[in-house]
């Protein structure tokens, strides 16, 4: 059944040739695509490939659209030769398709139109650029309102001199530093700098007495090193930009004797000693709510965002076949399903070797991990047995990652991981070439956020991008879990994330203050109804529930066994049943009947 343009068009080219067919192609791309996309909701498609385009028209009623619109476009042609021959060669092919048994001459219905193209294009190019120039942006922002920079509209002519006059000292070779400081690291002094005098501003130091001399005061940096603990900036934060005092010192003296040695002058080695005093309190900072849920997306955007990745991947390979481009695709797809279904650890996703993978009789994949294989294996020396992928698409997702690796990934990449570099890079002495296993642990700390962030402004807007981190899929599980499910349920996914259940709770639960008491209606029916079930339990009379056997009194005990009877027949097999039954007395059969 032929149900798509491009394949009508195939089948006409082979009756009457490439030349023929070919002007047909232009006759719809000229005069009858652009209004034709239009009329099926499907303008995004404009400015793609003509055959990408025509693979997603459908060809039911599609004599009935794009007849009218090419009889209008016939009125503006202003030769009549190219009138007449464009006219006939258009009829010849409608006549031909109306005689075809396989063609539908009523369009399809709109529904069916709209179902399938919900993914009606690809993620536009640019799309990256927008979203990271907006992400900084608002980090700007929110480092100025933190850190109370002090803005270079606001800096006094005294200021400014002093600025450039320590540009000029770090841009200008001398006797003692052979080469100029790098653009990148001058920048990063002023951001530290400004950070500095930001607070002195704030605490009511008037703006034309702000010096960068002030930077060699050790009262100023200590005022400096506790508002920022006090605002919950890391050691190696505070650190950072305190050691700005170290070239300022150096700046600072070579005004005042500029043909001597700074390098070693009083002031540089107080500046020096200072820093290095400053206490490293291995307070590495954890995602606050604030910063996680500015970063999280819903359950339910995970499977959207799952379901478009996989979507993309397949309508990329059906146009260019498997390119770099293509692969590239299926391994975002596939991370992100490891990541999202199971809360894996981006370690346990980037050495994930099919050697590590076992299939269950019922299709499952299963991911076996060693001791040292994942994180808390050296505290347990237990391994980890896991589904690869958890959901309501885990059959989906299961096929596809099996094509994924018997027809997708390359097959002479000489190791046995499931995802690989993309590019040839340079880290410090490491080489690695596109194909190599993924021996970085930056890398999919860069790639994953920026894959989230690409597809969430994609699906739900610019300002709705979200740069989800590899880790905070395990928050996302972990809150979710919490929320709304039982106390079984935190132990299934306890050991589906690697923890115990308190670690679970303490550490990735992310619950908003008062979730848990708006619950509580909930918890009042659950704890109602196991209050009827001890109940049951007790005596006619009341007496306190017994904890033993030896503390039951008959009638008790008598419906503690009917119960034990009922579940271990029940249990039993049709087979079983009948064989039990047969060996039974008249006495037995009749309280079992019961």
């Amino acid at each position: 059944m032929t149900t798509q343009l491009s394949e009508a068009l195939a089948k006409y080219e082979a009756i009457n040739g490439k030349r023929e067919t070919g002007e047909v192609r232009s006759i719809i791309n000229l005069y009858i695509l652009r209004a034709l996309l239009i009329t099926l909701g499907l303008e995004e498609l404009q400015h793609r490939k003509l055959k990408y385009v025509l693979d997603q028209i459908t060809l039911a009623g599609f004599v009935a659209l794009a007849d009218p619109i090419f009889n209008e476009a016939l009125l503006l042609m202003t030769a009549n030769h190219t009138r007449k021959v464009r006219k006939s060669k258009w009829k010849r092919f409608c006549n031909w398709l109306l005689q075809q048994d396989w063609y539908l001459p009523d369009p399809l219905p709109r529904e069916i139109i709209a179902i399938k193209n919900q993914f009606n294009t690809h993620i536009p190019k640019g799309t990256y650029t927008i979203v990271t120039a907006l992400k900084r942006e608002k980090e700007a922002k929110e480092k100025e309102a933190k850190q109370l920079l002090l803005r270079e509209s606001d800096w006094t002519p005294r200021l400014r001199e002093e600025f450039q006059a320590f540009d000029r000292f770090y841009t200008t070779v001398n006797p003692w530093r052979k080469k100029v400081v790098r653009p990148t690291t001058l920048k990063s002094w002023h951001n530290a700098i400004a950070s500095i005098l930001g607070f002195q501003r704030n605490r009511e130091t008037p703006l034309d007495q702000l010096s960068l001399q002030q930077l060699l005061d050790l009262s100023v940096l200590k005022d400096y090193e506790t508002w920022s603990r006090e605002k919950g900036n890391s050691s190696l934060s505070i650190k950072t930009v305190i050691a700005v005092a170290i070239p300022v010192a150096k700046w600072s003296f070579n005004q005042s004797f500029p043909g001597e040695d700074w390098r070693n002058s009083e002031a540089v080695k107080t500046a020096k000693g200072y820093v290095k005093a400053v206490p490293d309190l291995q307070d590495r900072p954890h995602a606050s709510d604030e910063a996680f849920e500015a970063r999280a997306i819903s359950i339910e955007q995970c499977w959207e965002v799952l379901k478009y990745l996989g979507w993309r991947c397949k309508d990329l390979e059906r146009q260019h076949g498997v390119t770099r481009e293509v692969i590239d695709a299926w391994m975002d797809y596939f991370l992100l399903a490891i990541l999202i279904t199971t809360g894996g650890r981006q370690r346990e996703a980037r050495e994930l070797t099919f050697q590590k993978l076992s299939l269950e009789g019922n299709g499952e994949i299963l991911v076996e991990l060693t001791p040292e294989g994942h994180k808390t294996g050296s505290k347990t020396d237990k391994g980890r047995v896991y589904p690869l992928f958890v959901g309501p698409i885990q059959q989906e997702l299961n096929a596809d990652f099996f094509y994924y690796r018997d027809y997708v990934r390359p097959q002479n990449l000489g190791h046995d991981y499931a995802f690989f570099m993309r590019e040839s890079r340079t880290i410090g002495t490491q080489h690695s070439l596109r194909g190599d296993p993924i021996a970085s642990h930056q890398y999919l700390s860069n790639l994953v956020p920026r894959t989230v962030a690409v597809t969430t402004a994609h699906l739900y807007g610019f300002e709705n991008a979200k740069w989800t981190a590899p880790h905070d899929f395990r928050r996302i599980i972990a809150t979710w879990v919490c929320t709304y499910g039982s106390p079984e349920h935190l132990a299934i996914y306890a050991e589906l994330l690697g923890h115990d259940v308190s670690e679970l709770i303490k550490r990735y639960n992310k619950m908003h203050p008062g979730k848990l008491a708006r619950q509580a209606g909930l918890a009042y029916k659950d704890i109602a109804a196991n209050e009827a079930r001890v109940k049951e339990w007790q005596s006619p009379g009341s007496s306190p529930v017994a904890l033993s056997v030896a503390q039951m009194n008959p009638p008790a005990l008598i419906a503690m066994l009917k119960k034990l009877v009922k579940k271990l027949w029940n249990a039993l097999s049709p087979r079983k049943r009948a064989t039990v039954f047969e060996s039974l007395s008249a006495a037995e059969r009749e309280v079992l009947d019961e």
